[in-house]
């Protein structure tokens, strides 16, 4: 297989957001966490119909999210909705159709976190088609800090992580086994989440 293949190669690998292996170094984001923060900030502002939109099953990221997802509801004692978590693409046009489904149902969501950098513009676009109004209708929360985000009216809140960080330990691993050579077991190192709350979240809708 792939993982195989490079493994064989005999170079210095460095894997991002990527699953850790035991020969290879990686950098990962902590994806989970930042997802469960911030489902569980929108669970208690009494939002129960969360989505989450997020990448394919097979994808660390998309994993992870759905991971954090889930322990922000059993920590609460609360159950999961599978409806509510629309998987397969981390792109723009992904996150129209998932979030455009979702809302066109007779129970829709409340809050929509896109669970992908790409996806928030998707998602915005699928809410502005229905004449939402973001924070009164539907609170809605995207993944990693962007100038949309920001720039957006209202401000979008995000889960976000430092990605020139992840680079600079992803360099900083490799120069290091250049200079260390092979041999030695693969370091992984977990670069945190945080939520930065902006005004695109309010209560759920009574």
């Amino acid at each position: 297989d792939f993982e195989q293949f490079l493994k064989n190669l005999g170079i210095p690998i460095v894997l991002v957001d990527r699953d850790p292996v035991d020969w290879a170094d990686a950098v990962m984001s902590d994806h989970a966490s930042g997802t469960k923060l911030a489902v569980d900030h929108l669970l208690s502002l009494g939002h129960r119909r969360i989505a989450l939109l997020t990448g394919g099953r097979a994808l660390y990221p998309a994993r992870q999210r759905i991971l954090g997802y889930e322990a922000a509801f059993a920590a609460r004692g609360l159950p999961v909705e599978p409806e509510l978590i629309q998987t397969g693409s981390f792109l723009s046009n992904a996150g129209f159709r998932f979030a455009s489904g979702l809302l066109g149902q007779r129970s829709p969501p409340t809050a929509i976190i896109a669970g992908g950098i790409d996806m928030l513009s998707g998602v915005l676009r699928a809410i502005r088609s229905r004449g939402m109004a973001i924070s009164r209708d539907i609170s809605v929360i995207g993944s990693g800090n962007s100038e949309l985000a920001e720039l957006h009216t209202p401000p979008i809140a995000v889960v976000s992580w430092d990605q020139a960080e992840v680079g600079r330990i992803a360099v900083a691993l490799l120069l290091d086994r250049l200079r260390s050579g092979l041999g030695a077991e693969g370091r992984h190192v977990l670069v945190p989440n945080e939520f930065l709350l902006r005004a695109s979240v309010g209560s759920a809708p009574t």
